[in-house]
């Protein structure tokens, strides 16, 4: 009995093949920046963020006690370049430098600096651009497809939406005629005889099966950062509730850099020993300050994040995405963990290998399927 007559699969291969022939160069882009960009934290590491050579110590909280306390930090920051605004400070667990973050991405002066500090003596050791290099232009591509930021993170939404399109056409492509040959279409069997064609036809179709999986995963959590109702309407379909974000009004008009120091050495100071913690100052004389502290280095979903009074430093029960809570359910800990997901981090570094190998296998589709139609179109003998 055939799974689906001949008619119909004539259909669903014209759709197939324009579809494909549509979105082939942008899904080979994608995948191409996808792997190059998989390692970045890895590689940026070992580029700029030096381990520095300090006295040790019987004691595992001497190191972090003898550390700059975040109000210092942010004055090195401020002083080091006042025309621009921090968005956090940021100290290590371990022997990291610790960072002023300067972040805007409102208007025409953007920008995305990081200032590495001796976390002792406050000293400059680097300045680092991460609007530019290397990684900033693959990501750029990734993202935007190198155009300007409003237009390209619609353009890539619209053609992951496509691909993905094409990739379930697919998969009925890929189904036997009947069930007994399903054994075939899983696995390779070639002989030297064999044409190129066919060993192409063969590669595309097993390799596009195979990848269907990463394919799906890889385009949902994309889809979060180009269009935000689907992101909401993809949380409320998997049982979402609670807000994804709260940021708790207070008065905090009375706010000092020194606000930070006392819940720093109050709230963290006796187990911070792994990660990083980031201080927020309040973004406005009604909200009240932020620290996230982040326990992995290698991924973010594990981050808590939690919100302080600037007055009294009692902090603010919030029940969201974004807080203290551990346990959460389905549908928060799919937002939560949706850029870990997409790239593999939230198994660590053998989650994003594996994500590697997967964008590099994705990135050959485009690539075996544009042969097999100018195959069966003759343009190729």
């Amino acid at each position: 009995m055939q799974i689906l007559n001949n008619r119909v699969k004539r259909i669903l291969r014209k759709i197939h093949s324009w579809l494909g022939l549509l979105s082939g160069l942008i899904v080979f882009i994608m995948a191409v920046t996808g792997t190059l960009y998989a390692f970045e934290f890895e590689i940026r590491e070992s580029l700029y963020l030096h381990k520095l050579k300090l006295q040790s110590s019987n004691s595992k909280y001497t190191i972090v006690e003898k550390k700059l306390p975040p109000s210092k930090i942010w004055q090195k920051g401020t002083h080091s370049y006042p025309n621009k605004v921090i968005h956090a400070v940021r100290i290590y667990a371990d022997n990291r430098p610790s960072e002023v973050i300067y972040y805007n991405n409102e208007g025409v002066n953007k920008y995305y600096i990081r200032l590495l500090l001796n976390p002792y003596s406050g000293n400059i050791i680097q300045f680092v651009d991460m609007n530019t290099g290397f990684f900033a232009w693959i990501l750029r591509g990734h993202m935007y497809l190198w155009l300007p930021e409003k237009y390209g993170r619609k353009f890539i939404g619209y053609f992951t939406v496509i691909f993905l399109v094409t990739a379930m056409v697919g998969l009925f492509l890929w189904l036997p005629s009947q069930l007994r040959f399903l054994k075939k279409q899983l696995t390779f069997s070639w002989s030297n005889k064999m044409k190129w064609k066919r060993k192409n036809a063969d590669t595309h179709k097993i390799v596009g099966f195979y990848m269907l999986l990463p394919i799906c995963i890889f385009c949902i959590t994309g889809l979060f950062w180009s269009f935000d109702l689907f992101a909401e309407k993809y949380y409320q379909m998997m049982g979402g509730k609670v807000p994804i974000y709260i940021e708790p009004e207070a008065n905090s008009q009375k706010f000092t850099l020194k606000n930070l120091d006392e819940i720093y050495y109050r709230y963290y100071i006796r187990y911070f020993n792994k990660g990083y913690l980031d201080f927020h100052a309040p973004t406005n004389s009604n909200k009240a300050i932020e620290i996230a502290w982040n326990p992995n280095l290698n991924n973010f979903f594990k981050t808590r994040y939690r919100f302080f009074d600037p007055n009294n430093k009692r902090e603010f029960k919030i029940n969201s995405v974004y807080s203290s809570r551990e346990n959460l359910n389905v549908a928060e800990f799919l937002v939560k963990s949706n850029y870990d997901i997409h790239t593999g981090g939230v198994f660590g570094v053998w989650g994003k290998l594996l994500m590697f190998i997967f964008s590099l296998l994705i990135g050959s589709l485009p690539i075996t399927g544009l042969l097999f139609y100018l195959g069966r179109k003759k343009y190729l003998t």
